[in-house]
């Protein structure tokens, strides 16, 4: 297994020793392995919204980029 060194703020370095403390985490190494995997599975879930719509045999609509926007973001905030 790979090693890698990160820089955080006082703030969330202080979050994640109390999710581990609290037995939310074995380790921060566990924390970063869960948020990287809920990233990753954000991205593929994205990529294949995206290719539904493009394989989509209807006819194209008005796009409305606000409202498009605000149900990716509501996408992704329900992860966390």
């Amino acid at each position: 297994m790979a090693t890698m060194n990160i820089s955080l703020p006082d703030e969330m370095k202080s979050k994640i020793d109390t999710w581990v403390a609290d037995g939310l985490y074995a380790n921060a190494s566990e924390f970063m392995r869960q948020l990287v995997r809920e990233h990753d599975d954000k991205a593929k879930r994205l990529e294949a919204m995206l290719q539904e719509g493009l394989d989509s045999p209807m006819d194209p609509e008005p796009f409305d980029g606000e409202a498009f926007l605000a149900e990716i973001k509501a996408e992704f905030d329900a992860g966390d």
